[in-house]
């Protein structure tokens, strides 16, 4: 009497071993990159907001405000530096008000980063982030201009930048 043996062969094993390690390797950047995008989507929509009030307060008073609180708008999540920067600092993003003395917001993804961002230890917020995007003010030296940056090869590409 012979006995059916059940089971998997050794190479069949390795095969599908491969074929998931494949999967994986080609899935996990696409990944990456959607989730990115996902990020920085939300970097553009709160860049609309804040943009837009920064300027119903320049139509209002002839200047652009030198505090977030000054602003018509409230992000909830969101907390002012108290360290005279212009910063404003989220859950999952930071806004500098003026970077470099400009007249623009610059809004950094701060998801990974230390302390959300806030322990620099003298690197710059915009140079440490995953991605950062700047709106130009109306009122500036390039109005309604919009840059993009990011440490992931084809995200700026793939967002129309």
């Amino acid at each position: 009497m012979q006995k059916n043996k059940r089971g998997f062969t050794l190479i069949e094993l390795l095969v599908v071993v491969l074929i998931i390690g494949i999967l994986s390797a080609v899935a996990l950047p696409q990944y990456t990159k959607a989730v990115a995008k996902s990020r920085f989507t939300q970097l553009q929509t709160a860049a609309k907001s804040l943009k837009d009030a920064m300027e119903v307060y320049y139509m209002a008073n002839g200047d652009y405000p030198l505090h977030w609180r000054e602003l018509d708008i409230e992000y909830p999540g969101c907390t002012e530096s108290t360290s005279g920067r212009y910063m404003l600092w989220c859950d999952k993003f930071a806004v500098d008000m003026f970077e470099s003395a400009a007249a623009n917001l610059t809004l950094s993804d701060t998801h990974g980063l230390a302390n959300n961002g806030k322990d620099l230890g003298g690197g710059t917020l915009k140079g440490q982030a995953v991605s950062y995007y700047i709106v130009w003010l109306d009122h500036s030296e390039h109005p309604g201009k919009t840059e993009c940056g990011s440490k992931i090869t084809g995200l700026c590409k793939s967002m129309g930048f």
